[in-house]
């Protein structure tokens, strides 16, 4: 299912289940970030279900498995709540480049028929332009590079802002922190470029030498006279 980022909020998802008026248990995977959502749905009379999307489900375009299970719980196993699956979907969540209601208005459609052609218009076209230019959406991602002790990090995607940073799974940086952002002795900022991240220090300071490529450690030249490690038949060795 494709649901458009489009105001007002919350924005919601519906599904038909089985039985009407049962418990069921709806969980919103998120694969990249290893997380879930899990809610607990009474079904109405008409067998469906309706879930509210808020907080970065409607901050953020991005893509979750969405599953629906029985609710065991209901039966009294209080071991196991999931039962059998009884819906599997993709949940993608997009922001449109136009909003196809108001194209659609523009045009003087008004029924809810008329309005599905223009939504299906926009998709058509966001398709052709997102095969040119990759697409313009507003997504979270996690990276996670190894560190080659340095202060700079090269970035392959456009960054427009950091939300939490992470060192040796330490949190060091998180925008969401009253104290914060910087928990530590650096703050984490952007290039004017957009290319990089790096690590600036948090007391004031006169002049800094960044470092941007690892440190050159040069091997120590193999000698006739001088060993590294002295051995029982070192010539160091008395």
């Amino acid at each position: 299912m494709q649901i458009l980022r489009l105001p007002p909020y919350p924005l919601s998802v519906t599904y038909t289940v089985p039985d009407a008026s049962t418990e069921y248990v709806l969980v919103i995977e998120d694969v990249a970030e290893q997380s879930e959502t899990v809610e607990y749905i009474t079904s109405d009379a008409n067998s469906k279900i309706t879930y509210s999307l808020t907080g970065d489900f409607i901050k953020y375009d991005k893509s979750y498995s969405l599953t629906v299970y029985e609710d065991l719980m209901e039966s009294g196993d209080v071991v196991e709540d999931r039962g059998d699956i009884v819906i599997q979907d993709n949940l993608e969540i997009l922001r449109p480049y136009i909003n196809p209601t108001d194209l659609a208005a523009s045009y003087g459609a008004t029924t809810a028929t008329e309005i599905a052609k223009y939504v299906d218009y926009e998709a058509l076209a966001r398709l052709i332009i997102d095969s040119i230019t990759g697409g313009f959406y507003y997504s979270r991602k996690f990276i996670e590079p190894v560190g080659q002790e340095t202060d700079y990090m090269p970035v392959w995607d456009k960054v427009e802002k950091l939300l939490k940073v992470y060192e040796n799974a330490i949190l060091v940086y998180d925008t969401s922190d009253n104290e914060g952002p910087a928990l530590g002795e650096w703050n984490y900022l952007i290039t004017k470029d957009k290319t990089a991240i790096i690590k600036d220090p948090v007391a004031a300071t006169d002049g800094y030498n960044r470092s941007e490529r690892r440190p050159a450690r040069i091997p120590i030249a193999v000698s006739d006279s001088f060993t590294l490690f002295d051995t029982e038949d070192s010539g160091n060795v008395a």
